[in-house]
């Protein structure tokens, strides 16, 4: 498997969302074990998502990877990241990089000057690698797992 054979695009229509969804629900549902009732919320139909696809030359695209954003409050220029998750097989190629990047370019290109996140906690590090900071470290639960408080800020320009 290779990274030059991803494709990270942001949805555009119901099959995508169907795709990440299945992307979804395969790592946070049956890997993770996070309640199916919580997987899919009332920000899903307002969110930004991408999906990252992952092709063979001569084989169908396979959805691998999906990130969300969402904007709680439209007085704010900080978007919350969210339902980040890739493939366990596949997680070794970058793909998370890749989408990270992505929505990084997306927050630039619209002067977002924040995006924040709930970090399960053994993904700190990850984070951390790709310019986000812990902000508050008070250990809480979602979905029964640990996370904390991260963020990336981003200059106007």
């Amino acid at each position: 498997m290779d990274a030059r054979n991803v494709t990270v695009v942001k949805l555009t229509s119901p099959e995508q969302l169907k795709d990440a969804y299945e992307v979804r629900v395969d790592v946070f549902v049956h890997e993770q074990g996070v309640p199916v009732e919580i997987e899919v919320d009332e920000h899903d139909a307002t969110a930004d998502h991408w999906i990252a696809y992952y092709e063979e030359p001569g084989a169908s695209r396979v959805a691998v990877g999906t990130v969300r954003l969402v904007k709680y409050d439209a007085t704010l220029s900080a978007l919350k990241l969210a339902r980040f998750c890739v493939k366990k097989a596949y997680r070794s190629l970058g793909i998370g990089r890749l989408l990270l990047e992505t929505i990084d370019q997306y927050a630039r290109d619209n002067d977002i000057e924040r995006i924040y996140m709930h970090a399960q906690q053994d993904k700190v590090g990850f984070y951390e690698k790709n310019g986000y900071q812990v902000y508050d470290a008070d250990l809480f639960f979602e979905g029964g797992i640990p996370h904390v408080k991260m963020d990336k800020q981003f200059s106007k320009a």
